[in-house]
């Protein structure tokens, strides 16, 4: 398994390719306490995830408010503390001020965490403070998967996250900052332009020139997520139809998928589907339905339908 360093957070493309392999997992033993982590009626309530599709769909307001509504302090958002996690996308203030703005429109506190740079990184108790003790809601940014997990596990905020989702924080972002929290993830890192420094003067082709690949998430929710999934991206791949593969190499896992304006939201032991463009956008299960033809299945998991069991949502057939 790949280890870590702490010079390759800052190299570019090239370097990448090297952790693909690397095991990004922090979540097979999660820490629940009964206290905590269910309601009057004995179901499960952590951990709580909110993702969406894309970075963008967190401004929209049915995918905020469900973000909200779901802290113990939904009553009084002015009272909710959000931190933004802005490492996939190298702490840009334009992705800050979008993904955070429906928050801000509904009077939550906003702590800009900045770790992409050494210099701008708070001493580890400092974070542990901001993420486990202080957060309400933790949103990680679109961006690069990759390179955000490296960041995390180099600098033990990893670990952090983990902590806050035993407490019950709700874990939310869009596109890299919602397949995060998953098990294995169906990314676009090794873009050329996704990197930290992308070279200067590439042309169409060159920015065209990349594949999907599989890489280890969080592992708070044991599936494939395939974020963009009703999208083609610069390599003019769509991603629900590049994912194919990657769920016939893999029979044993579910297939999460998720239209940018749609997100999926956990909550402990059930599962639902949030539509941020009225009921059109929604997300998917997809799986293999016989390994030996090839063939797969693929359900919708549609907005105005009632909450689901996560086991059964996770449950593929055997092969």
């Amino acid at each position: 398994m790949t280890t870590v360093t702490s010079t390759m957070a800052h190299q570019r493309m090239p370097s990448l390719h090297r952790y693909l392999d690397t095991n990004f997992s922090v979540a097979s033993d999660l820490h629940l306490l009964p206290e905590k982590c269910y309601d009057s009626e004995k179901h499960l309530i952590v951990p709580k995830m909110v993702g969406a599709g894309c970075g963008a769909s967190l401004a929209l307001p049915a995918i905020y408010n469900k973000v909200i509504s779901l802290t113990s302090k939904s009553s009084s958002p002015s009272d909710v503390n959000v931190v933004y996690l802005g490492t996939a996308s190298y702490d840009r203030e334009d992705r800050f001020e979008a993904q955070t703005k429906g928050f801000k429109d509904a009077g939550c506190k906003i702590y800009k965490l900045n770790i992409s740079e050494d210099d701008t990184v708070p001493e580890h108790s400092k974070m542990r403070q901001i993420i486990v003790d202080w957060a309400d809601v933790v949103i990680c940014s679109g961006g690069n998967t990759l390179y955000a997990l490296i960041r995390w596990k180099e600098l033990g905020v990893n670990l952090l996250l983990k902590e806050a989702a035993e407490k019950g924080v709700v874990l939310c972002g869009g596109s890299a900052g919602c397949v995060c929290w998953f098990s294995d993830i169906h990314t676009d890192s090794l873009r050329p332009d996704s990197v930290k420094n992308p070279p200067k003067g590439m042309t169409p082709e060159e920015i065209a020139n990349w594949h999907y690949e599989r890489i280890t998430g969080l592992g708070f929710v044991h599936a494939l997520c395939v974020p963009h999934y009703d999208v083609a991206q610069s390599n003019g791949k769509k991603r629900a139809e590049d994912s194919d593969r990657l769920v016939l190499d893999n029979p044993e896992l579910a297939c999460i998928g998720i239209d940018e304006k749609a997100a999926l939201v956990v909550v402990g032991d059930h599962v639902s589907c949030v539509s941020g463009d009225g009921g059109k956008s929604m997300c998917y299960k997809k799986y293999v339905a016989n390994l030996q033809s090839e063939r797969l299945t693929e359900m919708p998991i549609r907005p105005d339908t009632e909450p689901i069991f996560l086991d059964d949502l996770l449950s593929v057939p055997k092969q």
